[in-house]
């Protein structure tokens, strides 16, 4: 609000009083009125001088506390100040860094490229090198499969000796020896064989097949001796059909009759043009191990074992009427023999070049011979007489000496002869008598 618009100045009322005292005035005369009116005039100059002066002190109040926010402003301003410039160094250092940063990863992405250049290069040449090499490598094994077809018409050296090849039969017919007890036994002790005198055609083709047919008739008269004897001709029986089985999958090439034959042929004249054991052995070697090994892996040889095992036992009167149990046992046991076959093969005609290395079978029926057989009884005095079972297989070695084949019998096949069994009667029907 303006002061003016209330009370008088302190001038103002000074001229007034003056103007009012000064002479030619209308009533100069004084009267008691106006020592009054001065007075309050006075006091009223005086409360409007206290006035003022408090509202000066008021502004001079404002104005210090203006100025000390002014300061605290300027003060406050000079730090923002500061603290931008500070902060605008910082901003160009951080702009300086990211330029050096940009020119650093543009080094870098050129640096980059040049490697990824470098590494296609590189790659394009590792290919071509790849195809060289495998261009060399096709070579490589095309001159070493020319090498090796050389080198096994050198080499003539046998991996197998003589004696280590009779140490494999005498472990083979160690092993038909078990075989051909434990089915016996098993049968024995556990299914009691029924002795029936019946039998059917194919399982007496089968046994005369590989036993003659003196054994056949043997076997078919067994019936009325003591069940001890009974288990001996069973398992000699059994003993000489698994060895003669043996002993002709062992001369197989091929389970093909006519491939067979033809390898036979081949073979045979190759020997009979070279009389050299060497050459033949050689051929045959390599031969035999292209086709020999798919023999032992079709299951008509483990069936043939099988067969063998039960057509004797049931010419023999011998098969149980739980056939599907012995069966099982069968084919379990005679599954050893084929695998131990399989290894005695390999070692005989693939193995062996230098020489050629036969299994010896003398067939029932063939007189005994002291050269080539022991007789498995040991008690007989005399060694004459005929060939009823062949316990054992022989082994005999081939080469050639002077442009001549010798043989040598390194192993003797045992042999029972029939006149072990002359005492064994049936009830009706002595060895002796046996229908041929």
């Amino acid at each position: 609000m303006d002061a003016n618009h209330h009370f008088s100045s302190p001038d103002a009322t000074a001229a007034e009083t003056k103007r009012k005292s000064s002479p030619g005035t209308e009533d100069r005369k004084p009267h008691h009125g106006s020592e009054s009116s001065i007075r309050e005039l006075k006091r009223a100059h005086a409360k409007c001088e206290d006035k003022w002066r408090r509202h000066l002190e008021a502004k001079d109040n404002q104005i210090r506390d203006l100025t000390r926010l002014l300061s605290s402003a300027d003060h406050r301003n000079r730090e923002l100040e500061r603290s931008l410039s500070i902060e605008h160094r910082k901003n160009q250092d951080l702009q300086f860094e990211l330029r050096q940063t940009q020119r650093e990863n543009q080094m870098k992405n050129d640096q980059m490229n040049d490697l990824q250049y470098q590494l296609s290069v590189a790659q394009t040449d590792i290919h071509r090198s790849q195809q060289k090499l495998a261009e060399n490598q096709e070579l490589l094994d095309a001159r070493r499969r020319e090498l090796e077809g050389a080198q096994a018409f050198l080499n003539t050296t046998d991996a197998y000796s003589g004696a280590e090849i009779v140490g494999m039969v005498k472990g083979f017919n160690a092993e038909v020896f078990q075989v051909a007890a434990f089915i016996t036994d098993t049968i024995e002790e556990s299914f009691h064989p029924r002795q029936s005198k019946g039998c059917d055609s194919e399982s007496l083709a089968v046994t005369e097949k590989y036993l003659g047919p003196r054994v056949v008739s043997f076997l078919r008269h067994i019936a009325g001796a003591a069940l001890e004897d009974q288990v001996t001709v069973v398992q000699n029986a059994l003993q000489s059909g698994l060895n003669c089985l043996s002993y002709k999958v062992l001369r197989q090439w091929s389970t093909d009759a006519d491939a067979n034959d033809a390898f036979n042929k081949v073979y045979s004249g190759i020997r009979a043009r070279t009389n050299q054991t060497v050459i033949s052995g050689t051929w045959r070697s390599l031969t035999r191990a292209h086709i020999k090994h798919a023999v032992y892996h079709h299951d008509h040889i483990l069936q043939n074992f099988g067969k063998l095992v039960q057509a004797v036992l049931t010419v023999a009167g011998w098969w149980p009427e739980k056939d599907s149990e012995v069966e099982t046992i069968i084919d379990k046991q005679v599954s050893r023999i084929v695998e131990l076959l399989a290894k005695l093969d390999e070692a005989m005609t693939e193995r062996i070049i230098s020489m050629e290395m036969m299994l010896k079978f003398p067939h029932p029926g063939t007189g005994f011979n002291s050269r080539e057989m022991e007789d498995a009884d040991g008690g007989r005095k005399t060694l004459d007489g005929t060939v009823l079972f062949v316990s054992e297989v022989g082994l005999e070695k081939i080469d050639s000496k002077d442009g001549k084949f010798q043989s040598t019998v390194l192993l003797k096949s045992k042999v029972l002869l029939e006149e072990a069994f002359a005492d064994m009667k049936n009830g009706h029907t002595e060895v002796d008598n046996m229908e041929e």
